[in-house]
């Protein structure tokens, strides 16, 4: 290593193309807007339950009664 910086030599450095610090507050910002989506879509599981038990009870049969589903 000594000889390599006494002879004057560079190594060859790959730059990076951002700031270090960039890369963490982007993979923040992803995973944040990640959680907001899944935030968003927190009760369409109970809804859609929901319509099906409706559906089923406007149409007067419980939701296996031969439906296919």
């Amino acid at each position: 290593m000594l000889s390599v910086l006494a002879s004057g030599e560079h190594e060859i450095v790959n730059e990076l193309p951002m700031a270090p610090i960039l890369f963490g507050v982007v993979a923040f910002a992803i995973l944040i807007t990640l959680l907001l989506v899944t935030y968003a879509f927190r009760s369409v599981g109970s809804r859609v339950g929901r319509a099906e038990e409706a559906q089923d009870a406007a149409h007067g049969g419980s939701h296996g009664s031969g439906h296919g589903h």
